[in-house]
């Protein structure tokens, strides 16, 4: 926008607990105005924010927000702080990041503003309705829900940015026809972050692994309790460092002390420098059944690790057989563990595909992919009356 004003671009979240959406949105954030393509201001709607590290040159703001519609009209709103920071910013694009903040920033639409809508998952309130559940009153909610931001979406000729084509494809299916403005644009890293300075030396003695994750069923550490033991009666001894904090770290922890295997896994909770224990590994291994992409596996590749994962649908846009690592298609802790053991006994097989790993994530750095997410705005801009 050479001789223009740069757009004017507010990001609005509903918090930066440590997630992949929440590390996504400051990287954007950060990128945009590094590389000085727009003015950037991140709300986040309730408190919460492991990622202070990551905000370093945008305006960032915690402005407590809700709206809690009800079927009979008496809907909880809490958007006038939210509306009057809107006001004052005067963005050209809104661009909200998951369910809660769609309710939020599409309640007041500004005129003449580009409404965008960051796909990260497959949100369950735009499922379509079932006969088996319909009668429901989870369901009842969604769909009403799914209703009212639908009219909302056609008011603002709503875009969508999708991660992957599991995203793409699942709002393709339960958005209405004349709303599938979608993009597929698969997430991004800091490359450089998570490059290794020296180069990787695979011990020949012990598994070294690493993992990251939320502590949660669908992330299904578990899992990896009988990879390690399919590993032990290999013969192999391992190091499994598991990153991430929740709801299933005391029975995942159980499962592990009563396995005995309290001396080769290890939960190490939330960490900020993710890199220092990727460093340390030779292989990441993700048992996630569901994962909408895996940034955390695109980080792995950088750090030039062999990456051994189940398949979670949105993760197949970033892997390839043989080449950046192995998929494993269901819950068979010993195929998993054959994979690993592959790996490991092939030292030549191990630095091809870690060599192939860090120049394919190479593709994903966020500065490439902010000029494309400009190219996005841009031209949403310019169709604008």
């Amino acid at each position: 926008m050479q001789g223009k004003a740069q757009p004017r671009i507010l990001h609005i979240i509903p918090s930066l607990i440590k997630g992949g959406a929440e590390r996504l949105v400051c990287n954007i954030a950060q990128a945009l105005v590094s590389n000085k393509l727009a003015e950037v201001m991140l709300i986040q709607l309730r408190e919460g924010d492991d990622y202070a590290f990551l905000q370093r040159d945008f305006e960032h703001e915690l402005i407590p927000s809700k709206l809690v519609p009800s079927l009979r009209g008496t809907w909880h709103r809490q958007t006038a702080e939210l509306n009057k920071a809107i006001e004052d910013f005067r963005p050209d694009i809104i661009h909200s990041h998951l369910f809660e903040a769609e309710m939020v920033s599409r309640d007041t639409l500004f005129k003449g503003v580009a409404y965008f809508t960051h796909l990260h998952d497959n949100m369950p309130q735009f499922a379509n309705l079932k006969l088996s559940n319909m009668l429901q009153k989870q369901t009842i909610t969604n769909a009403y829900e799914k209703h009212w931001l639908v009219n909302q979406y056609r008011k603002c000729n709503n875009e969508f940015i999708a991660i992957s084509k599991d995203a793409e494809s699942y709002f393709k299916n339960t958005l209405p026809a004349d709303l599938q403005k979608i993009h597929l644009l698969n997430n991004a890293i800091e490359v450089n972050r998570f490059l290794r300075k020296e180069k990787q030396v695979l011990d020949p003695e012990v598994l070294r692994m690493v993992s990251t994750g939320s502590l949660v069923n669908k992330k299904n550490q578990k899992f990896l309790v009988e990879v390690v033991k399919a590993l032990n009666q290999q013969g192999k001894r391992v190091v499994l460092h598991i990153l991430g904090d929740g709801p299933n770290r005391a029975a995942i922890e159980h499962e592990i002390n009563a396995s005995g295997l309290e001396d080769q896994i290890f939960l190490e909770g939330n960490v900020d420098q993710v890199e220092r224990y990727l460093h340390q590994a030779n292989f990441y291994v993700h048992p996630a059944t569901y994962e909408p992409l895996g940034l955390v596996i695109i980080e792995a590749m950088a750090a030039s690790l062999a990456c051994v994962v189940l398949d979670g649908r949105g993760n197949r846009d970033i892997h390839q057989e043989g080449k950046n690592g192995f998929m494993i298609q269901n819950q068979d802790a010993k195929a998993f563990a054959q994979a690993l053991v592959k790996l490991h006994n092939a030292p030549k097989l191990y630095e091809q595909i870690t060599n192939y790993a860090v120049n394919y994530a190479a593709d994903f750095d966020i500065n490439k992919y902010v000029g494309k997410l400009m190219t996005i705005y841009l031209k949403s801009l310019k169709n604008k009356p």
